[in-house]
């Protein structure tokens, strides 16, 4: 079996092991760009943008642990390759594999945690728009100046507050 050969016969198998560090890199890169627009108010919600900071860590430490698991694939299939090569087997492939496995299935975790936490924020704030919107949300807001003077007009109807200017 020359070296072309040889070649062939793992192609298929890195190609498909790369397609799962793709998937999931995507998957962690697309709901960071989700947190993203979330917090720079490109999208359009009700979260708080100090909130956003631990789904965005989540996905961010996903996609920094895919990377990492793709290192360590590479490692393992360099010391595969050398082994088919050399023609004996040595066990050295193990330590990458185990480290490549831990850190994808971490990955996958930091993504799961990511979108509990996504989901999370979402019913919380959905809640919190359903306490808003009972019976006293039609109350005049609170001054917090401390003036006795109010310098805005509330108009309930359209749950809109007209500032006046100061004199």
């Amino acid at each position: 079996m020359n070296l072309s050969e040889r070649n062939a016969m793992f192609r298929p198998l890195s190609s498909m092991l790369m397609l799962g560090f793709k998937y999931l890199a995507w998957l962690n890169g697309l709901g960071l760009l989700l947190v993203l627009l979330c917090a720079l108010g490109l999208i359009a919600t009700d979260f708080s943008p100090e909130w956003l900071r631990f789904p965005l860590l989540a996905f961010s430490s996903g996609v920094l642990l895919c990377g990492l698991s793709l290192l360590w694939a590479y490692l393992a299939q360099v010391s595969l390759f050398t082994q088919f090569l050399a023609g004996y087997a040595r066990r050295t492939h193990w330590v990458p594999l185990t480290c490549m496995i831990v850190a994808y299935c971490l990955s996958l975790v930091a993504f799961l945690v990511g979108c509990w936490l996504i989901v999370y924020l979402a019913g919380a704030s959905y809640q919190a728009s359903d306490d808003a919107a009972g019976p006293s949300s039609e109350a005049m807001p609170y001054s917090q100046s401390g003036d006795a003077n109010n310098n805005f007009i509330y108009v309930g109807k359209e749950r809109t507050v007209q500032f006046l200017a100061v004199r």
